[in-house]
């Protein structure tokens, strides 16, 4: 390839000049190809890492419960697209990880949220 370059130039050899854009390219290249695989990837790789996350959040609480309100409001800013809690969600339920249930507020309607059910 740098002998095509120095050709395209009608140089006679091959220069630092060559050898430095050759390699930018292949950086310029691998970048390309790296964060192509990690754009398609992504999903696979952060979901597990996501449900983590949020029955982490539900487990610090002292009851273990965390209404829906409490749940969208800490995890806005972590979701790339809208429907991921709520995907997390149904992934843990299937797990038996957490069900859903209420809990009576000290006034106004009841909340409904997430509970641990915890492991025997």
């Amino acid at each position: 390839m740098l002998a095509i370059i120095a050709a395209g130039c009608f140089s006679p050899t091959v220069d630092l000049q060559d050898i430095e854009w050759a390699l930018k390219w292949s950086r310029v290249s691998f970048n390309a190809a790296d964060g192509g695989f990690k754009k398609y990837m992504r999903d696979y790789y952060e979901f597990p890492k996501f449900c983590e996350q949020v029955v982490e959040a539900i487990r610090s609480q002292e009851d273990g419960f965390m209404s829906n309100r409490d749940l969208g409001r800490q995890f806005r800013r972590n979701m790339k697209f809208g429907h991921e809690l709520e995907k997390a969600l149904r992934q843990l339920e299937k797990e038996d990880r957490i069900r859903f249930s209420s809990r009576q507020r000290s006034r106004g309607p009841a909340a409904g949220g997430w509970q641990i059910i915890h492991e025997t």
